[in-house]
């Protein structure tokens, strides 16, 4: 299994890091509780999921001091530094190049880097059954959805259809409707008709996710598909660097996810708790309910 481990520029928890540090410092490199950064849990995730040495991780040049630091102790699989940040799709697919150069039958999960999820053991056989349904079913890219408790506007929404792999513990079932940050009105509406929230980790077969690409952006993969004749040979830095510079920005759920539904499926979370860490106060918020203390004070938030 290939694993992708995305990253964005967290433009919402700046201010708050930089109040709480006095230096910036990204979201995804910073311990909120305990001694572990969410990108150490990330690759915790990760490596309890699958091959250890077969992750790759996007990261952004000005931080890579710092990445390496944290990958110590760590198998570190492969590190690829983006020479500029084009948004999300951009970072799956450059990952995505290397996945399937190394191994064309690879199965990928992404996972992002801002998470909180608990336990690992449940959250480990949750990956295991998303795993288990791209095998049986080759197509579909599987989304791993989470209970709404709020009618929260800033995540992805699925609306969820008939199960394709009838009554099993964990079923899967089509995506009628997918929608990336919905406006308040949609919002309600999804969640009155049993809609439920995208958390961005998607298993599928990582040449099942680049041949929609090549059919969603022609211009975009065929970037990448420069970089893959390159990959291993000496030329290979300078080509990722010169397809960096006519790199399109796109997101990889509004644009791309939003144009592949009858392409998808999902499996709902049973007995993990998730978070999406991408502000302060979720972070506080998931904190208190599991009665720990964060590693910033908690007038913080305010400030």
């Amino acid at each position: 299994m290939g694993d992708h481990l995305g990253r964005g520029d967290g433009q919402r928890m700046k201010p708050f890091i930089q109040s709480w540090l006095g230096y910036p410092k990204p979201k995804q490199y910073c311990a909120f509780v305990g001694e572990r950064s969410m990108l150490q849990h990330t690759w915790d995730r990760a490596d309890q999921a699958g091959h250890s040495e077969h992750k790759v991780t996007i990261i952004d040049k000005s931080y890579n001091q710092e990445i390496f630091r944290q990958m110590e102790t760590h198998t570190k699989g492969r590190i690829v530094i983006q020479p500029r940040n084009c948004d999300t799709a951009a970072g799956i697919f450059l990952a995505l190049a290397y996945i399937n150069h190394w191994d064309p039958q690879a199965i990928v999960t992404i996972y992002p880097s801002d998470h909180f999820i608990a336990p690992q053991a449940q959250f480990t056989k949750m990956i295991q059954e998303t795993v288990s349904a791209v095998t049986r079913l080759k197509k579909r890219i599987i989304l791993l959805a989470a209970t709404p408790n709020s009618p929260e506007a800033e995540y992805g929404w699925i609306r969820p259809g008939s199960s394709l792999t009838g009554e099993r513990e964990f079923p899967v079932r089509t995506v009628e409707e997918f929608i990336e940050k919905p406006d308040q009105k949609k919002v309600q509406a999804l969640s009155q008709n049993g809609g439920i929230w995208n958390t961005m980790i998607v298993t599928a077969y990582g040449s099942r996710l680049w041949s929609l690409g090549e059919q969603w952006s022609p211009d975009m993969m065929e970037l990448f598909h420069q970089l893959r004749r390159a990959i291993g040979l000496p030329q290979e830095s300078l080509t990722l660097e010169r397809i960096y510079q006519a790199m399109p920005k796109r997101n990889f759920s509004k644009n791309f996810l939003e144009s592949i539904v009858s392409h998808l499926a999902t499996i709902e979370l049973q007995g993990v708790l998730w978070s999406d860490w991408g502000r302060p106060e979720r972070i506080v918020e998931t904190l208190g309910f599991l009665q720990k203390t964060p590693a910033f004070p908690l007038p913080q938030l305010a400030s």
